[in-house]
């Protein structure tokens, strides 16, 4: 996997704002999230890109929701959705990770931004 920063030719940290930009500009515009403290700002942007009808952002209260209703989303719309969650969580959405993103098994596309 490569770094966004890399991709891009950056030397420095993206803000917020610039990391949002960089999934709405590659179309990925479907964003499954738990909300998070650390990253109140990053949701802050993403809830304002979905009230401009740039993103569609849904929040859920536990990350084992997370590659289920990104599934959903594929499954319905044909588009890869973003999940994001803090990386405590990460164990808890390993079974859904598994199960829907691993290619032995369903091979549904999503990108994850772990915090």
């Amino acid at each position: 996997m490569v770094p966004l920063k890399s991709v891009e030719g950056k030397t420095s940290l993206w803000s917020d704002a610039e990391l949002l930009a960089a999934y709405l500009d590659r179309g990925i515009t479907d964003i499954v999230s738990v909300p998070c403290s650390i990253t109140d700002t990053w949701h802050s942007l993403a809830a304002d890109a979905h009230a401009r009808g740039e993103a569609n952002v849904v929040m859920t209260s536990h990350e084992g929701n997370l590659a289920g209703i990104a599934a959903g989303t594929y499954f319905g719309t044909g588009r890869v959705s973003l999940v994001h969650m803090q990386n405590s969580g990460l164990p808890n959405a390993g079974d859904g990770f598994i199960s829907f993103a691993s290619r032995e098994v369903y091979g549904i596309p999503m990108a994850a931004m772990v915090t």
